[in-house]
């Protein structure tokens, strides 16, 4: 967690992130801590699982989230995952006209 923070319902727990939990009307995000000089060579190394359910596909009683995403953005460190700056994950809180690449998975 030197360079990283985690926003809104995330939790950081024995080297393992978890976005959000089995529950409805949450937003998390695990962002930097500093900005990337993207004129440098960089390495992002890390593993995802997205769960168990997803749209449409109920599992023990709940729906999957909307997905996850890696942003890039010339916005402020950890604007990314608070759309409108309300917590809602809206739009995987990717609403922002600072966006420079995504990747959506």
């Amino acid at each position: 967690m030197d360079y990283f923070q985690t926003n809104g319902s995330a939790t950081f727990n024995n080297g393992t992130v978890i976005l959000t939990t089995a529950s409805g009307g949450q937003a998390g995000s695990y962002t930097l801590k500093n900005k990337i000089d993207m004129t440098e060579s960089f390495v992002l190394k890390g593993k995802i699982n997205l769960g168990d359910a997803y749209e449409r596909f109920r599992n023990n009683g709940h729906d999957g989230g909307d997905g996850v995403a890696a942003i890039f953005s010339t916005g402020n460190v950890g604007e990314i995952g608070n759309a409108n700056g309300n917590g809602s994950g809206a739009s995987l809180g990717m609403g922002e006209p600072t966006l420079k690449m995504i990747l959506w998975f």
